[in-house]
């Protein structure tokens, strides 16, 4: 089995889904920040078994007087039972 056929089968930390989750998550908790950019992403623990990844991302958040803040946020991204991709975001900061 050839190292990509492996990521069809644990969803990653920095997909696309999942980094657009994040953002969606933290402009909804802190909707008066001008932007929201993810500086890193990490995976932490990836559970084979149930394919559930635990990952962090740094990010920085920018504010209307271009204030920059940086805050780590938490957040899981699996299959559901439909097996989509599916993101859990937590410790979002507001």
């Amino acid at each position: 089995m050839s190292t990509a056929a492996c990521a069809d089968f644990t969803p990653g930390c920095g997909s696309d889904k999942a980094v657009d989750e994040v953002v969606r998550v933290i402009k909804n908790q802190a909707p008066t920040m001008q932007e929201i950019k993810i500086e890193r992403v990490h995976t932490l623990r990836t559970n084979f078994a149930t394919g559930e990844v635990l990952c962090s991302a740094a990010v920085i958040k920018t504010d209307s007087s271009a204030a920059k803040k940086r805050v780590s946020v938490g957040y899981n991204v699996y299959y559901d039972t439909n097996r989509r991709l599916a993101v859990s975001v937590y410790g979002a900061p507001e």
